[in-house]
């Protein structure tokens, strides 16, 4: 009853925000829904075919408005033995888990894996349309999921979503003027973004050049033996992290969690960590004191992520954030003080070596997984404790300018995708006139 509430609640607020000349319908009176599946991973003869198969990491989080290829592809065999459905090129694939709303137009025919859905458009509906109408509702999409473990976009959910239906001309006009809007921001976002790909790049370096070969440029250098780290100074020593822990690595807490207690621990979950290895406050979740206990982080900890996209991913724990356990995707790591600064592993985790040794280390399956016995023998250069606080200091003074300046473009970036976004919705919804 409570969710039936929700969604006519919900519904009221769509309706709220469409012309008032135009119709409503269901989704599903205007396209076809087909639903995605996985073939047995086990089985080679399934993969590595002709045909594409889409999943959830192919659309990414940029939402290009066009996809013409995934990662991975399936034989026909293993397309008869999942029950996945081909769809036709201009179809709209939408991700409906693990996050839901990320969509594209496929300009290629296709399947999909079970966190996406094809979305084949009648001739109601001008797909260009469609796909700027579903751009402006993620959110609302995101909202009607479902689930404990992930959230998921049921396919009876998606079938009943409201959309505006006006002419097809109309619809024609205004996708095309949405084209043509956003392609001018598009083209600003690029660059944009090819100024943070520069930043991030020279950042990377500096860290992998202060981690691996010290601020000495005239030290006497060795071969270290490891292809990630290359020659290192003469003095540093190539060790396994098992030997520079002063603990046995350990794994989280495989608890699911719906408390926002803000007086319990916080529970720190793989999606809390951004990539600049803060917490996101808006997924704020916490455990029962009694839960947490034997997961409570202290000063220094590295987390590691250890499956999914993310893996590989790290946060180093300080106080600042607050009482603080983590959750079972993630295996926390102490270093030993006397041989190891945490600060230098954290680094470490940041540095060009460790990013190969990371994707060399893959165990190829669905998921992409990297557990604590590959962790613990992962090889790193180690100066002596008193060079790691040098090197640390000076890092901090030359990582703090690209540092500002990698946040002031993320900041520019996010001020032209909000305006994108304003520009795509108040088209979709009328609030916009376009002119014939």
């Amino acid at each position: 009853m409570e969710q039936l509430e929700q969604h006519t609640l919900f519904e009221l607020e769509r309706n709220l925000n469409f012309h008032s000349g135009w119709k409503k319908k269901r989704l599903k009176d205007v396209a076809k829904i087909l639903n995605g599946a996985t073939p047995a991973s086990e089985i080679e003869e399934y993969w590595d075919g002709d045909i594409v198969w889409f999943t959830p990491d192919d659309l990414g989080k940029n939402d290009t408005k066009t996809i013409s290829g995934s990662n991975r592809k399936i034989t026909l065999e293993g397309y008869n033995n999942c029950g996945a459905t081909i769809f036709s090129k201009g179809s709209i694939i939408l991700s409906t888990r693990a996050p839901i709303g990320h969509l594209a137009i496929s300009t290629v025919e296709g399947c999909t894996n079970q966190g996406c859905r094809g979305i084949v458009p009648t001739k109601k509906i001008d797909v260009t349309f469609l796909y700027y109408y579903l751009f402006s509702t993620k959110e609302d999409l995101a909202a009607l999921g479902r689930g404990t473990t992930f959230k998921e976009l049921a396919g009876d959910e998606l079938k009943s979503f409201y959309i505006p239906l006006l002419s097809f001309k109309e619809q024609q006009r205004i996708a095309a003027y949405l084209d043509k809007r956003t392609s001018i921001i598009d083209r600003m976002i690029e660059n944009k973004g090819r100024q943070l790909e520069k930043l991030t790049q020279l950042r990377l370096i500096t860290i992998t050049n202060a981690v691996t070969k010290g601020l000495d440029s005239k030290v006497k250098m060795k071969d270290s033996g490891v292809v990630s780290l290359g020659k290192i100074p003469q003095h540093w020593k190539v060790k396994r992290i098992k030997n520079l822990l002063s603990e046995d690595p350990q794994y989280g807490a495989n608890e699911e969690t719906g408390e926002t207690n803000p007086n319990y621990p916080r529970y720190i979950r793989i999606t809390d960590i951004t990539s600049e290895g803060t917490l996101r406050e808006e997924t704020f979740t916490s455990l029962p004191p009694e839960i947490a206990k034997d997961y409570m982080l202290k000063k220094g900890d590295v987390l590691l992520a250890r499956s999914g996209a993310t893996v590989g991913k790290a946060f180093r724990y300080d106080t600042s954030w607050g009482e603080c356990c983590f959750a079972g995707y993630l295996i926390r790591f102490v270093s030993n003080p006397k041989i190891l600064n945490s600060d230098f592993l954290y680094l470490f985790t940041q540095s060009y070596a460790y990013d190969c040794w990371i994707k060399s280390s893959f165990i190829q399956s669905t998921i992409q997984n990297v557990s604590a016995e590959k962790y613990v023998n992962m090889r790193i250069a180690v100066p002596p404790i008193e060079e790691q606080t040098t090197i640390l200091n000076s890092l901090q003074k030359k990582l703090s300018p690209i540092n500002d300046l990698i946040q002031n473009v993320e900041i520019q970036m996010d001020k032209l995708m909000d305006s994108r976004k304003i520009i795509i919705n108040d088209a979709v919804t009328g609030k916009t006139k376009i002119a014939s």
